[in-house]
């Protein structure tokens, strides 16, 4: 059966999870079999969707005119929950922080020989091809909370894949809520090529990342 949760993922073939020999990083390795983070519980997405119109200033009368300007592709809220009742979630949690801090920044310094590459365009899935499939997006903000009315649990993971040494000692709550602000990032390009008013009503293009 199709995985229609809630879930971003990072493009085919990034290596953003990996180290310099192409291993995943171990605080990131509960988000590796999915390429990406998945909400494991349902979460609020709100969505708006605009159109821009201008204004006819015309003298004498008690109506204004408006012309068609611009449509916007939305920008996608979401409210979601992650858990730590088991230490496998509470190493989830941790992992899905982590992936947030690195999906938002860029490549910089001088040791990076990759330096000046901008943060990835991810890919956003949610509930089944006519609701949100494969929409390509950058996200614009990220925030969480650590909340003082619940239990923390220890975490502890290693610096190397093979998680032999307790090298980073954590305590995450056991639960909380995260916030993600998403930009609908489409391809100049393939608008033009591919983009008809009759395609996307029929859904083809829905599908196809098209909001």
């Amino acid at each position: 059966m199709k995985d229609i949760r809630a879930k971003l993922r990072l493009p085919i073939g990034s290596t953003l999870l990996n180290d310099d020999s192409g291993t995943t990083h171990s605080v990131l390795l509960p988000l590796e079999k999915f390429g990406g983070m998945v909400f494991p519980y349902s979460p609020n997405i709100q969505v708006q969707h605009q159109s821009n119109y201008g204004e006819y200033d015309l003298s004498h009368t008690n109506y204004t005119s408006n012309y068609f300007m611009n449509s916007r592709p939305p920008e996608i809220a979401i409210d979601g929950m992650l858990t730590a009742q088991t230490d496998t979630e509470a190493r989830y949690m941790l992992a899905v922080i982590h992936f947030f801090r690195i999906v938002t920044k860029m490549r910089t310094g001088f040791n990076d020989p990759n330096r000046g590459v901008p943060p990835p365009v991810l890919r956003f899935s949610a509930y089944g091809d006519l609701v949100f499939s494969n929409i390509p997006v950058v996200v614009r903000s990220f925030s969480h909370n650590f909340q003082n009315d619940v239990d923390y649990v220890d975490v502890f993971t290693s610096s190397s894949s093979t998680e032999t040494s307790q090298d980073f000692v954590n305590k995450m709550p056991s639960a909380m809520n995260i916030f993600v602000s998403l930009a609908v990032q489409p391809t100049p390009s393939k608008i033009r090529s591919e983009f008809t008013l009759s395609k996307f009503s029929s859904g083809e293009l829905v599908k196809k990342g098209y909001i």
